[in-house]
């Protein structure tokens, strides 16, 4: 067993890991869904452009 401060000091490394790894995480997938929404809004408005139909 560990000392008790060093043990402390291990979780909260840990923890600090842990939630910069989770930010991490979730920023890339904010920025993967903004990529795939622009594209699916650009495709849709150079859909709109060149076909003479309107797409619903």
């Amino acid at each position: 067993m560990l000392p008790k401060p060093l043990l402390r000091e291990l979780l909260q490394l840990v923890t600090r890991t842990r939630s910069l790894y989770f930010w991490c995480w979730s920023t890339r997938f904010n920025f993967v869904d903004c990529a795939f929404q622009s594209k699916f809004i650009r495709d849709k408005f150079r859909g709109k452009r060149s076909s003479p139909y309107p797409i619903p």
